[in-house]
């Protein structure tokens, strides 16, 4: 297991992972959401919403993407965790849930992106204005992260800012590739 998520698994379960790669005393309190994975699926779903707000792809099939794609994600980063941590030796299922919950606000970031587009597909809005609506949410969302990251530093907001400019910036890099490279 790297040194990351090691850290952030014992974060998840409060206290450190045993040497023989069970998590000790599974039983406390959890801290605060490790929001890595929640500005990593926010960045997949700008992509996905990115790549296809252009196409001629049915709204349908956005929102399943999606949701699909961030599922299938959030389960590989689950999965290479609790690799990693069997490497060291037999695990429980409570190392598997902890994993598990750390690697879930990825999931989360699908959410609000998804529910937009399907205002296109009950057409409610047209579905353009609903995809772009969605890619405007990822960026939001991007900054509201970073905003939470920046905090948790507790360097201040000048610090604070920066890090939501840059995860902003990196969502909006992703938006102009996605029209350099399909328009």
């Amino acid at each position: 297991m790297d040194v990351v998520s090691r850290e952030l698994l014992e974060e998840e379960v409060g206290g450190p992972v045993a040497d023989e790669g069970r998590v000790a005393d599974a039983g406390r309190s959890h801290p605060p959401a490790d929001l890595s994975a929640a500005v990593y699926g926010t960045l997949l779903v700008t992509s996905l919403v990115a790549v296809q707000a252009r196409s001629d792809s049915s709204p349908e099939f956005v929102a399943v993407t999606i949701l699909i794609g961030v599922a299938v994600f959030w389960l590989a980063d689950t999965w290479t965790g609790i690799v990693a941590l069997r490497m060291r030796g037999p695990i429980a299922w409570a190392d598997v849930r902890a994993i598990a919950r750390v690697e879930s606000p990825m999931l989360t970031a699908a959410l609000l992106p998804a529910v937009i587009v399907t205002f296109g597909i009950l057409e409610a809005v047209p579905v353009q204005a609903a995809l772009d609506v969605a890619l405007a949410a990822c960026i939001v969302q991007l900054f509201l992260f970073g905003l939470a990251v920046g905090q948790r530093l507790g360097k201040g907001w000048p610090v604070t800012l920066v890090v939501a400019g840059v995860d902003v910036a990196l969502g909006l890099v992703i938006v102009v590739l996605k029209v350099m490279v399909l328009h």
